[in-house]
């Protein structure tokens, strides 16, 4: 039986497995400290969202302290464990620490030029500028979401061209106060403190409206005819039309294992789109504003398939 998932969405990657069959668990995901709530048996397991808010001024912070915990049931099998936080809006910097050490911190003077940072792609015609002469976190600009994985740390920000990419690697890191460490680990099994909020050099107003998610993926699955890619195999990115009713949207369509041919459909086109041999991309061109099904097949595994949303968008009209 294929189990087919559809993600509204409008970019890239997505952390989510295609199973043939559903996997099972009789484990438990806790979050206790600020916030008190469990998740047993699903696959994966999610800890509903847990909000983070609070609003100031000049150098007040606000944040949550809580320890993670996944407790394994017999015969169980650990696959993986991610944070995510989802930003409404926040002023005008992030932070978070794990186990004490502090993993992430910056503010306006690393990523605004007009503060000190030396970067061009969150003023003016900059990348991350999607309206305004300026990329503006306090107002929700580009659907933030900080997601936190072993080693691994993105802050995914909405582009003017469409797409979404990671902001953090475009901020200014010889700013002082500038913390990224990405080489660090975290251990759901033996459990985790993780306290994270907002950043604020002082100054103006302070902020954060976001929910705090984790999801656990453990089995087991049925080993026999399971089959699965690592989490970011299949990708999409949007192009959105230039103007009102002209047809020139686009996704473009990407896999990372080699190892497969696919065959992708996408909603109102007639024609299959195929990756194969070393090829790794595919552009799909001329499309209208609206929400399109995207599936990726694996030509060699035919109960194998994972489908998303992707929405084309065009500018407001004048």
């Amino acid at each position: 039986m294929k189990k087919i998932l559809l993600v509204g969405v409008l970019v890239s990657s997505f952390l989510f497995y295609a199973q043939d069959d559903p996997c099972s668990n009789t484990s438990t995901l806790s979050v206790t400290g600020d916030f008190n709530v469990e998740a047993t048996g699903s696959y994966p397991m999610i800890i509903p969202p847990q909000n983070i808010s609070g609003s100031g001024s000049g150098s007040q912070i606000f944040r949550k302290n809580v320890d993670i915990k996944l407790s394994l049931g017999s015969g169980d099998v650990f696959e993986s464990c991610i944070v995510k936080l989802d930003l409404q809006d926040f002023d005008d910097g992030l932070q978070f620490d794990i186990d004490g050490t502090n993993l992430l911190n910056f503010q306006q003077k690393h990523w605004d030029n007009t503060f000190g940072g030396n970067t061009t792609e969150f003023n003016g015609e900059g990348r991350f500028v999607t309206s305004g002469g300026m990329w503006t976190p306090w107002s929700g600009q580009g659907n933030p979401k900080l997601e936190i994985s072993t080693g691994k740390v993105q802050l995914m920000v909405d582009t003017k061209n469409g797409g979404r990419e990671d902001a953090l690697p475009f901020m200014d890191s010889t700013v002082a106060d500038w913390k990224l460490i990405s080489t660090f680990t975290y251990d759901c099994l033996k459990g985790f403190n993780l306290l994270i909020g907002n950043q604020n050099g002082g100054g103006g107003p302070s902020g954060i409206n976001a929910k705090l998610t984790v999801e656990a993926y453990v089995g087991p699955c049925n080993t026999n005819t399971s089959f699965s890619l690592q989490d970011d195999n299949n990708k999409i990115t949007v192009g959105s039309c230039t103007c009102n009713a002209k047809n020139d949207g686009s996704l473009a369509l990407s896999i990372e294992d080699t190892k497969y041919n696919y065959t992708i459909s996408v909603s109102g086109v007639s024609d299959p789109i195929k990756i194969s041999g070393t090829n790794k991309t595919a552009n799909v061109t001329g499309l209208a504003k609206g929400t399109y099904t995207v599936c990726f097949k694996v030509d060699e595994n035919p109960d194998y398939e994972q489908c998303f949303e992707a929405v084309i968008t065009e500018p407001n009209s004048l």
